[in-house]
């Protein structure tokens, strides 16, 4: 079904007005809810009705044209304006293009060329609209919540152990956290959380029918700790039906929802793990203290940039499990280390193995120790990125000044 294009007309010449009525009448999309005969009504039109275009002639009485654009543009930023001139207004042409008009017809026109030129702009006009509108929510959306995807170029490096580890001390301390698995063919959040049983719920059923999104609640699962998730599919096969756009949508949908948004990413290069990283506010990689491991992840480092999926902020975790030095892994990576954590495989894996999560059990672990102290740094960065900018007194100005 087409949009139906309201326009208003604005002329000094009632013949001119006719005319234009008469080659828009040819065209269904088309509707003239108005018209006037200078700029001055022709603002007060515009904000009366809210066309989404007006044709405005140069020349009129008591208003010109050009000055009518420049308020137009002002007080209705989303009415296009197309200026309608003859060929020896090619100066007032270029102002009113400076001023805020959209294009610009030459008389005479036919109806093809003004049919034409209306739809090119009104769609150009409701693109721009609609990419305003997006910028808008996301960024609203991005004031709401944090998005923290996981990267390791392998497995066997404790990443997924950390999310889940961290995303449970965060829910712990009374913050909404998701976790999503996006390891979509051996994904084990379920399994290290202790529900995947519960897990047939998953990406999958987001398939069916248009309006999944409005689903996603009824997808997740809860664990008792406050911590909700969203488990990877139980069967290979289904995992190659999620998409990239599928993530997004997800990740958009989630936002404003939850505090934290925890992404358990693949070790694998795919459209999923860019898309990931595209719809995260940070990205923690993870390595250990071995040669392997950095090498790997140095390599995926320059992978990702090399298909311009750099993170938009990166931070390195460093499992202490090998014999390199912090310094000496900070030194290859060119990456500061954010957070060392411990290495215990005796607790965390014996946590695992009854699904229980280590920083829910075992307070005497170093491992869990450093999991709890980096999920409290950060909520505690996150609550000083929110906190207002107290503004400078005027009293403690006018003291310094007097000190000065």
């Amino acid at each position: 079904m087409k949009s139906i294009i309201r326009i208003l007309l604005v002329d000094d010449a009632t013949e001119i007005l006719e005319t234009e009525k008469q080659l828009l009448s040819f065209h269904s999309d088309f509707e003239v809810v108005g018209e006037a005969k200078n700029g001055k009504d022709a603002i007060a039109l515009v904000e009366l009705l809210k066309p989404d275009l007006v044709l405005m002639d140069i020349n009129m009485p008591v208003m010109d044209g050009i000055e009518a654009t420049r308020r137009i543009a002002e007080v209705a930023p989303n009415t296009a304006v197309i200026i309608v001139s003859v060929q020896e207004e090619f100066q007032a042409l270029r102002g009113a293009i400076q001023v805020g008009a959209k294009e610009y017809l030459l008389k005479p026109f036919t109806t093809e060329s003004l049919a034409q030129s209306i739809r090119s702009v009104y769609h150009q006009m409701e693109r721009s609209v609609r990419a305003t509108t997006t910028q808008i929510l996301t960024e609203n959306f991005r004031s709401r919540s944090r998005v923290i995807s996981m990267l390791s170029a392998k497995g066997g490096v404790g990443k997924s152990t950390i999310a889940v580890n961290v995303a449970c001390a965060m829910a712990a301390k009374g913050k909404k956290v998701v976790l999503l698995d996006l390891d979509l063919f051996f994904g084990d959040a379920a399994l290290l959380l202790g529900c995947s049983d519960q897990s047939r719920n998953s990406y999958t059923l987001m398939l069916e029918g248009d309006h999944y999104l409005e689903m996603v609640p009824s997808y997740l699962l809860t664990h008792s700790c406050g911590l909700a998730l969203l488990a990877a599919p139980q069967q290979i096969e289904q995992g190659e039906l999620i998409s990239a756009h599928y993530i997004e949508d997800l990740v958009k949908a989630l936002r404003s929802s939850y505090d934290y948004i925890v992404i358990d990413t693949a070790p694998a290069l795919s459209d999923v793990l860019f898309a990931a990283l595209e719809t995260s506010d940070e990205t923690w990689l993870v390595s250990t203290a071995d040669l392997a491991s950095i090498k790997n992840n140095q390599r995926l480092l320059k992978a990702l940039k090399a298909v311009g999926s750099e993170p938009k902020l990166l931070r390195h975790l460093l499992v202490q499990r090998g014999k390199l030095s912090e310094r000496a892994v900070e030194d290859v990576l060119s990456l500061e280390t954010f957070s060392a954590i411990g290495y215990d495989p005796g607790t965390l894996c014996g946590a695992a193995d009854v699904g229980i999560p280590a920083v829910l059990e075992h307070r005497t672990s170093r491992a869990v120790r450093d999991l709890k102290h980096l999920a409290a740094k950060v909520i505690a960065e996150e609550s000083r990125r929110r906190e207002p900018r107290a503004k400078p007194s005027r009293l403690n100005f006018l003291a310094r000044g007097a000190k000065g």
